[in-house]
């Protein structure tokens, strides 16, 4: 094969055998429902969901709210709200980096944003959860 050829996917020389991806051809896209979308939101509301409900457990009342909490209030976090935590964010950053890396070859942004949109919610459910713990915030020393 010359190198000089053009080929069907428009590339030169080289690069020639690279494969066809909807990001070098001039095919129309279609747009069409993801289950995989799908699924991946009520994973991650789920798991928002059950995060939440774990970590309320010691949550502190309002009355509470700036005084220091017991001594087991971490325990009770570590084995009940964080492992969702742990779980989700294993499983966003492996799609993220999965989903960013089709972003550049098939320029399905999209996904990406989807995807940095459920990390987003869960940064926010965790400083949620933050915000409604006892943090000795009204303890002064005399």
């Amino acid at each position: 094969m010359n190198t000089n050829e053009e080929t069907s996917a428009g590339l030169v020389g080289p690069l020639s055998h690279w494969r066809e991806t909807p990001a070098n051809t001039n095919l129309p896209r279609k747009r069409r429902f993801s289950w995989q979308a799908f699924f991946y939101i009520v994973f991650n509301t789920i798991g928002i969901f059950l995060y939440l409900r774990f970590a309320s457990q010691i949550w502190a009342p309002p009355e509470e709210k700036g005084l220091y909490g017991g001594p087991g209030d971490p325990i009770i976090w570590v084995v009940f709200a964080f492992p969702f935590l742990f779980f989700a964010s294993i499983v966003n950053v492996i799609i993220l980096v999965w989903t960013f890396v089709r972003g550049i070859l098939y320029r399905k942004w999209l996904a990406v944003f989807v995807v940095v949109g459920a990390i987003s919610c869960w940064f926010a459910a965790f400083e949620y959860d933050n915000s409604r713990q006892f943090d000795g915030s009204w303890l002064q020393d005399n």
